[in-house]
């Protein structure tokens, strides 16, 4: 099967540390509270429930919502928002403690506090762009594309204690003629 227009290939979601803080209060006045991501690669969904954990490990009070929106310029751009179900929220990426090595940058945010809302959508694109220059052909969805792991832990005595299987699903995309990808950066 052919994709029918170009492809937005985000990737580079790395959280090290110079990028894992964010720093935000909930309440007007209040304490500054400072979420902390774990380091690692993500995907972009990946990365979206990390930032849900960290805000919720910090505020348990609240619940945040992360979100992407991939409509942007006909889906070649995204969008990612944060909210709260509180009464408010400040995003501190400029005046925060620790906002030297905030997450703004990845998540497609500029460098300033957002405040007076309770949702907030960055002002760029997530990640690292790629798009290529031709639609891709002989698509494979994750439907077709899927690997089992098995995780087998065996106890000192040799007993088998625990089996744990993972699915994890992945796509194929061919790209002819491709002379060179142009990345993105913003």
């Amino acid at each position: 099967m052919a994709l029918t227009a170009k492809s937005l290939i985000l990737f580079n979601f790395e959280i090290n540390q110079f990028n894992s803080s964010l720093d935000f209060r909930a309440v007007n006045a209040g304490p500054i509270l400072q979420a902390t991501l774990r380091y690692g690669y993500y995907s972009l969904g990946g990365l979206m429930n990390e930032i849900r954990r960290a805000m919720e490990s910090v505020d348990p009070a609240r619940i945040y919502s992360v979100s992407a929106n991939r409509t942007i310029n006909s889906g070649t751009e995204n969008r990612v928002s944060i909210a709260t179900n509180g009464a408010y929220l400040d995003l501190l990426f400029g005046t925060g403690p620790r906002a030297i090595t905030s997450v703004h940058t990845l998540l497609g945010y500029t460098s300033t506090d957002k405040t007076g809302a309770l949702t907030y959508a960055g002002a760029a694109s997530a990640g690292t762009v790629l798009i290529p220059d031709y639609v891709g052909y002989n698509y494979l969805g994750p439907e077709m594309i899927r690997n089992v792991f098995g995780a087998l832990n065996i106890t000192a005595s040799g007993q088998k204690e625990a089996i744990v299987w993972s699915v994890q699903q992945f796509i194929q995309v061919e790209f002819k003629y491709e002379p060179e990808a142009k990345i993105i950066t913003e």
